[in-house]
């Protein structure tokens, strides 16, 4: 028994060389009203579009075989300004987890600060009540395991950011600030961490209490949600084998198959005036990170000499030698990168130390080589 078929949904259009035209308008300036040909709906936008035969034309006979189609599309609106209600609405970030540089350079050690102050600033610039729950910031130091969480009262409720001020051809943001110090948190225990990570999660709510506006939330091209942090570390500070590290290529003369320098001697000449030692390590590492040879420096740079007032009264003279010899010229000569890692140690680990813009550090380095003329022939 055949089945009968049902009509198609939408009748098929065989097009016989159909003509066709398109037009682009400048909306630059354009105004559109959302609320709906009645006015009472939302993000809805009436498009009325027609076609008529030519006036002046002959007329044609139209069939079920003949259509028009017409497509109208908004491509790139910016606006430059709008104005209604945005409803309400929470959006969630988080958690989730950024990496930091501030600490990259240090890789071994502890750092003791006495005083730190940190100032959250945040600005809104949308004409809209903005509500921001902070659920957590925690440092993460993958190196040492180490995670801090941050402990103020910008966790235990919300923070309420009150809408921009409109003037009519512009805006005035709202401020909210916030500082965060030793007094009411434990920045100094989440600073000392030293971590190259930190993890992050929060809130935040549009229009909390509603539709208060009566629809005169705003916005322009120009306004944005700011928020920054300003970090202030008076450095008075206890340092224990903090170590800052570097890596370098160095530039030789010669080349893989003929080595200009053979072997040689390093010495460093270092006049102090920091209240810390430091402690260096040299060492010679492939592309992947891995330690192919080690350049023992003996000596140390001793700390500058500190009077009764913790203050340094008198600088200091240290020689550090380093002897490379054949077998590690020739690392050198053939790919490897020099790492250099300083391990500084405040002279007084009983009291913060304040270090001074007048300290400071002399270094002089020079080399005794054996040195082969036209040794890359």
């Amino acid at each position: 028994m055949a089945v009968p078929r049902s009509p198609p949904l939408f009748p098929q259009v065989h097009l016989r060389n159909p003509g066709t035209s398109s037009a682009v308008r400048d909306l630059s300036g354009a105004q559109f009203d959302l609320r709906g040909p009645l006015f009472n709906r939302v993000n809805t936008l009436q498009t009325l579009v027609g076609a008529q035969l030519d006036p002046n034309g002959q007329g044609a006979d139209v069939t079920n075989q003949d259509s028009l189609i017409i497509a109208t599309r908004y491509l790139g609106l910016v606006p430059s300004y709008a104005r209604g209600y945005f409803g309400q609405r929470t959006v969630e970030s988080g958690p989730d987890t950024n990496s930091i540089g501030l600490f990259n350079s240090i890789v071994a050690g502890t750092l003791d600060l006495d005083i730190a102050t940190l100032r959250l600033n945040v600005t809104n610039g949308f004409g809209a009540d903005l509500r921001i729950r902070m659920q957590q910031l925690t440092a993460i130091n993958t190196r040492t395991g180490a995670t801090v969480s941050l402990e103020h009262s910008i966790f235990q409720g919300p923070i309420n950011l009150n809408r921009a001020i409109n003037t009519g051809s512009g805006f005035i943001p709202s401020l909210y600030t916030r500082t965060i110090d030793a007094g009411n948190s434990n920045i100094d225990l989440f600073l000392e961490s030293l971590a190259d990570r930190m993890a992050y999660e929060l809130d935040l709510e549009l229009n909390p209490l509603g539709d208060i506006s009566n629809g005169n939330d705003f916005l322009y091209y120009e306004s944005e949600l700011k928020a920054r942090l300003e970090l202030e570390v008076p450095l008075r500070l206890i340092l224990n084998e903090l170590t800052l590290q570097t890596v370098s290529v160095p530039d030789l003369p010669g080349s893989a198959d003929g080595h200009a320098l053979r072997s040689g001697t390093l010495r460093l000449f270092a006049t102090n005036g920091f209240p810390m030692s430091a402690r260096l390590e040299l060492e010679l590492i492939d592309a992947a990170g891995q330690v192919v040879a080690v350049i023992p420096v003996q000596g140390s740079v001793a700390p500058g000499v500190l009077g009764a007032d913790g203050v340094v009264m008198q600088r200091t003279n240290s020689t550090l030698i380093a002897t490379i010899d054949a077998g590690t010229m020739h690392e050198l000569y053939t790919g490897a990168r020099i790492r250099t890692r300083a391990a500084f140690t405040t002279v007084d680990q009983a009291q913060h130390l304040r270090i001074l813009d007048s300290y400071a550090m002399d270094l002089q380095i020079t080399l005794e080589a054996n040195y082969l003329v036209n040794g890359d022939q």
